[in-house]
């Protein structure tokens, strides 16, 4: 069995037997062999760590002001979520609400360390499963904080996981991107608002 391809004018017969040896080698019918990270594959993709989240960024505030803006409700619901139950502390059992999306989330706070580390677990996509979210305030010179966000523990199968991961890392790059705006220039931003409006098509 063969089929005829023409690709820029030029007809080409595909046996069954060539498709074989084209999903083995990688190489292309008319360009020669594929690089590396274009190779075809006759086996399935697997993963063989679970992936992470970790972004960062410089917000040019003292640490204890950067550092209140994540603890404080009052602050944080101008560039993340809309509303929360309570402040963060040792102990607490949250509810914070997305009112715009009709969503919420319930965060457990583990660890609070005063101007340095803030640690919870929340099940933002699987609730049976909660994951860990660690936001770490490191002094810089010039009166600077870098803020690291990082997210482990994701369950799933491997379409999940890539699904879910990509998912968080933008909405922590959205977070961290409003709040150096908001604390660097007194801007709201609204980009976990505008991230995905109504009306957007599917």
């Amino acid at each position: 069995m063969s089929f005829d391809i023409e690709p820029d004018g030029q007809i080409v017969a595909l046996t069954l037997a060539s498709l074989k040896t084209l999903l083995e080698t990688g190489e292309s019918l008319t360009a020669g062999p594929r690089k590396e990270n274009q190779r075809m594959s006759a086996h399935t993709l697997e993963l063989t760590t679970i992936p992470s989240v970790k972004v960062g960024m410089l917000i040019r505030r003292p640490t204890r002001e950067v550092f209140q803006a994540i603890v404080d409700p009052a602050v944080t619901s101008k560039i993340w979520y809309t509303k929360s139950s309570g402040k963060m502390t040792p102990g607490a059992e949250l509810t914070w609400e997305w009112e715009m999306y009709g969503a919420s989330a319930q965060a457990s706070v583990e660890e609070v360390n005063e101007n340095s580390r803030i640690r919870f677990t929340w099940g933002n996509y699987t609730p049976d499963n909660p994951t860990t979210v660690e936001f770490r305030f490191i002094p810089m010179p010039d009166d600077a904080t870098y803020v690291q966000v990082t997210e482990t523990g994701f369950t799933g199968t491997g379409d999940e996981l890539v699904h879910y991961v990509t998912d968080s890392t933008g909405g922590f790059t959205f977070l961290i991107s409003a709040l150096k705006a908001l604390l660097e220039h007194n801007i709201v931003l609204g980009l976990v608002a505008d991230a995905n409006p109504s009306g957007l098509p599917a």
